[in-house]
């Protein structure tokens, strides 16, 4: 009890001490001052914090701007960075608060037409005890208003690559015109309204002869720049019909993996095949880019005999297709393989051919190159055939030098036949005309 009640007589002495001293008590007035101040503040209690200064940048405040209905504000950065400064604890509160905090500008009773705007004229939805300084120049902005126009909508079609290959109908729009918000300014600016149609996303089929889309406007001015709208632009849906444009080329076929011990003599659909007289009309129909089209003579399809037998002698095969070329229908199909014993034969005296030759040059002495061939394949294709079956050339299309070459020769022949030359080059003399 003595101990106790020597601490309570301490107490006492300090107390009386305090309100006594003036230094003592002028200190004990701003502790106190200091505390109610932070509690009117809704700071809560004294913290280390409130005894530091301390400065931070925070970027990304997002920023907005009070307008009169009817009025649209262009030039208005969406967010700025701002300065912060004060108390190291009003400072960390803020910027941990920083995403919910707006700078404003506040534009209403102004009439349309160009200011500029001060960074002075910034607020803040939320400071938390904290000084706040935008970090941003004077900028200028516009005020329009609004206004409600209904223009018509123009189709206009893009990456149009397939095109070629396909008879676009008239397009059925879901909605011959559209209405939209744009600032009065820009009311006589605008040139047109379209609705971009994508030609790449068509993937044509003889089932599917139509695509839908659903597509946002755009609004262009009368330099053919895109317009920027004050409303959400309206979606137009649009039913694009077509037609393929195909055309009818010739199947080549070409065998590979032919393990028998016998050659082949025809490949062909069974319904278009004479296999009497190793006869074949099987054409196939194409589409696609009309550049590539225009050079294409044929469509090759690979017929692999690795799994083949004569009991069973049929076979599916698919097309080799250049980019840009697409088969109309099903691309696999099936033919019948007809197999024959080999049978050789010489042809003696094929002449040769210039294939490309420049228009400023001649080839001397062509006329006078005869070349023997040793072919071999099914007796049905080879018995009978003369030189005049044979092409037999040289290509000089990238030759534009009068001179004297040594050329390769080549051969078209049915690539189910083997061959053999009696020379496989051939010397030739260039000359000017």
């Amino acid at each position: 009890m003595k101990i106790f009640d020597k601490i309570i007589e301490l107490e006492k002495k300090t107390i009386k001490i305090l309100f006594k001293e003036p230094k003592y008590l002028k200190a004990l007035s701003l502790i106190i001052a200091i505390i109610i101040y932070l509690l009117i503040n809704g700071r809560g209690p004294l913290s280390i914090g409130d005894l530091f200064d301390k400065n931070q940048y925070v970027e990304n405040i997002k920023l907005e701007v009070l307008s009169d209905e009817g009025k649209i504000v262009t030039g208005i950065p969406s967010s700025i960075g701002v300065n912060v400064s004060g108390s190291e604890t009003a400072v960390n509160h803020f910027v941990s608060n920083s995403d919910s905090v707006v700078a404003k500008i506040d534009l209403t009773g102004r009439r349309d037409g160009n200011y500029d705007v001060k960074s002075s004229e910034i607020s803040f939805s939320s400071e938390y005890g904290a000084t706040i300084k935008p970090i941003i120049s004077n900028f200028d902005v516009t005020i329009d208003t609004l206004v409600q126009v209904t223009k018509p909508v123009e189709v206009e079609y893009v990456n149009g690559d397939i095109a070629s290959s396909l008879l676009l109908k008239e397009p059925k729009l879901n909605s011959s015109s559209v209405t939209f918000g744009i600032g009065m300014k820009n009311k006589e600016n605008i040139s047109s309204v379209k609705v971009l149609i994508d030609l790449s996303q068509i993937s044509p089929s003889e089932k599917d002869t139509s695509k839908v889309y659903n597509e946002k406007i755009k609004v262009y001015d009368n330099d053919g720049a895109i317009l920027q709208t004050y409303t959400d632009l309206p979606t137009v849906e649009v039913v694009q019909d077509y037609e393929i444009n195909s055309v009818t080329l010739p199947v080549n076929y070409q065998v590979i993996n032919n393990n028998t011990d016998k050659y082949v003599s025809l490949v062909c659909k069974e319904a278009n095949a004479d296999f009497q007289n190793n006869i074949c009309t099987d054409e196939v129909q194409v589409y696609g880019k009309e550049d590539v089209l225009n050079k294409t003579k044929g469509i090759t399809y690979n017929v692999d005999l690795t799994d083949f037998s004569e009991d069973t002698p049929y076979v599916t095969v698919y097309p080799l297709l250049e980019n840009g070329i697409y088969i109309k229908g099903s691309e696999k199909y099936e033919v019948k393989v007809s197999l024959e014993n080999g049978y050789t034969k010489t042809i003696k005296d094929v002449p040769v051919v210039v294939k490309s030759l420049d228009p400023n040059l001649e080839v001397s002495n062509i006329g006078n190159v005869k070349i023997d061939i040793t072919v071999t394949g099914a007796k049905g294709l080879i018995e009978d055939m003369k030189a005049s079956d044979i092409a037999l050339y040289i290509d000089v299309e990238d030759i534009t030098t009068p001179n004297k070459y040594e050329l390769p020769l080549q051969v078209d022949i049915n690539s189910n036949i083997d061959y053999e030359l009696s020379t496989n080059n051939i010397n030739v003399e260039l000359k000017e005309k």
